[in-house]
């Protein structure tokens, strides 16, 4: 799979979460599969990991923001029977054991391997993205706007993009729903972090103008209602830009 999905590799547990795969031994027993022995790996994040103490020596201050209250994957029981080793290198799943201090995706020990001020909140990993606008709008000192496409809005929000524009003079969000929630936090005078709130999934079109002599950088990510957040386009933009956004 990951020859097809590089990024998947990303989403794996770092070295530092611990041994989290487990499988049935000669001796009838269960026994965990050293990380060090593990054929799979987040490269990635561990290297990252490995580096952190930079983020310190440059005096950066660190807030954790995580989720609990949602069942979470926390170990995994694996068939080691060599005939599913073409598709499985570590195994093939059989079952998990799960925990509720997570928000679905990623369980709360894995917040303790950074070292900085927690944040917990109860609800799952898109949950997170929703409410934490209001939380790093106080940890930045920057005021949220609030902008609401109808006066009748729908309690339980589905589907969430989260969109980052830097460098812009202009940046508009259109969409099919007229119950949305478009919520804005200014980063600065021209720097954006533009959440939009759906009640059902649906592509969105995004305008921007980058400043004059600039370039603006463009992230967008998207959440849904249990599962985890993905990044979904990264462009880096001199001229007008309008495009569509498509999920597929």
């Amino acid at each position: 799979m990951h020859n097809f999905f590089p990024s998947v590799q990303e989403l794996l547990p770092t070295s530092d979460y611990g041994n989290y795969i487990f499988c049935d031994t000669q001796k009838g027993c269960k026994d965990f599969l050293p990380n060090k022995d593990m054929k799979s790996e987040n490269i990635f994040l561990t290297k990252l990991n490995r580096e952190q103490n930079s983020i310190y020596r440059r005096g950066v201050k660190v807030y954790l923001i995580t989720g609990i209250g949602v069942e979470t994957n926390k170990y995994i029981y694996v068939d080691k029977n060599q005939k599913y080793d073409d598709v499985w290198l570590d195994g093939k799943p059989i079952n998990m054991i799960k925990t509720i201090l997570g928000d679905g995706t990623v369980i709360y020990d894995s917040v303790n391997s950074l070292k900085g001020k927690k944040i917990i909140i109860e609800g799952s990993h898109t949950d997170i993205l929703k409410i934490s606008k209001d939380i790093l709008s106080k940890i930045l000192g920057c005021q949220m706007i609030y902008k609401k496409k109808d006066i009748e809005i729908k309690n339980i929000i589905k589907y969430v993009y989260s969109i980052v524009v830097t460098d812009v003079k202009e940046v508009d969000i259109k969409t099919d729903e007229k119950n949305i929630i478009v919520n804005r936090l200014n980063f600065d005078e021209h720097s954006y972090w533009i959440e939009v709130e759906l009640n059902y999934l649906q592509n969105i079109g995004l305008k921007v103008i980058p400043l004059q002599d600039k370039e603006s950088n463009i992230v967008i990510f998207f959440g849904e209602e249990g599962k985890y957040i993905r990044k979904l386009k990264e462009v880096k933009i001199k001229s007008k830009l309008i495009m569509r956004i498509d999920l597929n």
